[in-house]
């Protein structure tokens, strides 16, 4: 599986888009989190607490265009990682809710992005193996 050369320009595009997304986004995260202990009771912390939302809508326009870029083999190896990714979150969110009522402690939602990025992560290599 050899990368073409726009493929490869769209890639090097991707990375700074999506670098200077998060680089926005830890600043946002280092302002938001400083505003909201200066003004605990503000009627703007709800407003406030979801700025750094606006980078990572960013970061997300900058995947969706990369997506946009690939070619067919590309896209279906993001396609067979993402389905891997969703189907595996949702088994894995039902049993740990049932495991919930039987006593285990509730996590917060973090997790489950932590577990579909894990998941969507060894998708690509699966995937990538597959089509090599």
């Amino acid at each position: 599986m050899t990368e073409t050369t726009a493929y490869r320009n769209a890639k090097r595009r991707y990375l700074a888009e999506f670098l200077a997304a998060m680089a926005a986004y830890t600043l946002a995260i280092f302002a938001s989190s400083l505003w909201l202990r200066a003004h605990p009771a503000s009627g703007w912390r709800v407003p406030v607490a979801l700025v750094p939302l606006v980078p990572i809508v960013a970061a997300l326009w900058a995947w969706v265009r990369m997506f946009r870029r690939m070619d067919e083999l590309y896209r279906r190896i993001q396609l067979e990682a993402l389905a891997l990714a969703f189907g595996g979150t949702a088994l894995l969110v039902i049993a740990y809710g049932f495991l919930e009522v039987a006593g285990f402690p509730r996590l917060t939602v973090w997790w489950v992005w932590a577990v579909m990025a894990t998941l969507w992560f060894v998708g690509l290599m699966v995937a990538r193996l597959r089509y090599r």
